[in-house]
Formats: structure tokens, sequence, C-alpha cells
């Protein structure tokens, strides 16, 4: 099922993604200005949110990343008291939604704070409650919609630097460039390619390249949910592997 090519491009667009971040590190060094004193502490309940934060905010950030293990089930976890006073003490908040971080506004409706700036990414995107998958950073369309976001509340918390956090937008976004290229190429050379998945973590990074997704939702929402798929559904998705 996969044509020659396809996984060294596959392979080409995630390292793409992963060399932003380290891309928009080296931009903050770049238009780094002498830090305030007391720069806005801000959280981001999952690390892909918390590492836009930090390039957009720069030195007038201060971040915490909540779910930044790798090995951590996000759909298991449980905030402990020191995730719940570092939410409590933040003046701006990135969370997903759609479910993945409900602990994170109950939190959030509990410890009040006037002028706390929250970002549900879920509502920033238009989407309903019901949306069947989470992983909303493999939109293409929610990194730029989430910097341009972050940079506005910034800028209500501290307007003194406003300048500052619209010119890193706007680097950010030229930093994705190589990323929105490299997925256009794919989706012109590759378009129409049937892939098989296991859970649904880059569907939309998957449908955005062109690719036609062929394992059932359901299998996918079972592993995602950690329940047993269906046998049919599994027997389906091993046609699907043998067809390769």
């Amino acid at each position: 099922m996969v044509l020659r090519g396809l996984i060294p491009s596959l392979r080409r667009i995630l390292s793409s993604a992963q060399a932003l971040s380290w891309f928009g590190l080296a931009l903050c060094l770049g238009l780094a200005t002498p830090a305030l004193a007391q720069p806005v502490h801000a959280v981001g309940a999952e690390n892909e949110y918390a590492d836009v934060i930090a390039q957009i905010g720069g030195p007038y950030v201060t971040v915490r990343a909540i779910e930044s293990n790798p090995n951590t089930d996000p759909h298991s976890f449980e905030a402990s008291p020191s995730v719940a006073r570092e939410l409590a003490k933040a003046r701006l908040v990135v969370r997903n939604g759609l479910g993945y971080d409900d602990w994170a506004g109950k939190i959030l409706a509990a410890n009040p704070a006037p002028g706390r700036q929250v970002i549900v990414v879920q509502e920033l995107l238009g989407l309903p409650r019901n949306t069947p998958n989470p992983h909303l950073w493999y939109r293409p369309d929610t990194m730029p919609k989430v910097a341009q976001a972050v940079a506005e509340a910034l800028s209500r918390l501290d307007p003194a630097h406003a300048a500052y956090f619209a010119a890193r937008v706007r680097a950010f976004d030229r930093s994705l460039q190589p990323w929105f290229s490299a997925i256009a190429e794919f989706k012109a050379r590759y378009g129409g390619t049937p892939v098989a998945v296991t859970e649904p973590v880059a569907d939309y990074l998957l449908e955005a390249a062109g690719c036609r997704i062929q394992t059932p939702w359901a299998l996918q929402a079972a592993i995602m949910n950690g329940t047993d798929p269906a046998p049919q559904d599994v027997s389906y998705q091993n046609r699907l592997l043998d067809r390769r």
C-alpha cells in the first residue's frame, strides 16, 4: 500500500515539524532583549502548546508544560497538587480541549484569577465538543492560530511589549513555511495514497498531506481510549497490512 518514497517523505514532514521548535528557539535568541523583572507566568497543558508560548513570549514569559513526558498516557492523567498550584498562579494558560485536559479546566474554574488569559484550542479552531480526534496540534492550521492568540493574550497582560510579541508571530509563521512546503510537495506527489494507522495521533497531518486513511475509526478510537477493538476491525486492519 505504500508507494516508493512515501516513508522518506513522511519522515521529512515529521522531522521538519520537530526542527521548528529548535528554529524558534534560535529566533528567540536573535530577538531577545533584557527580560522583565517579573515575566508573565504561563502554562501549556500540553508540551506542544508550551513550546509555542515560549517562542512567542521569549524573555517576557516563564513557561511550564504539564504533560511533557511522552510516556504519560494523557487519557488517564491525574493532576497532582503541584500541578494545581502551577495552574492556579498562571496568568496565561493554553490547553487543548476536547476532553483531552478537562482536569485543567476544573482546576482553573476552582481557582479564578482576575485578568487570567485562557486559550482553549478547540474553541479557537471553532470545533464542537464532540470532535472525535483530540490531537489538534497535528493540524497544519492549529499552531499559527495558537501563536496569534498567544501574542494577543500576552499583549493584554504586558502591553509594553506588544510589538515584540507581534514580531515573534511573524518569525514563527516564517519558520513554518518549510513544513507547509513539505506537506504540499508530498500531497502533489503522493496524494490519494492509502495508509493504515493504529490510533489517530497523526490523522490530521496525514489527511492534510492527501493520504486516504483506511483503518476503521472504531479501531483507532478503541486503541486511543485503551479498550479492546472489535474482532472484525482487527481482521480488517490485518488485511490492510497484508496488502502493503
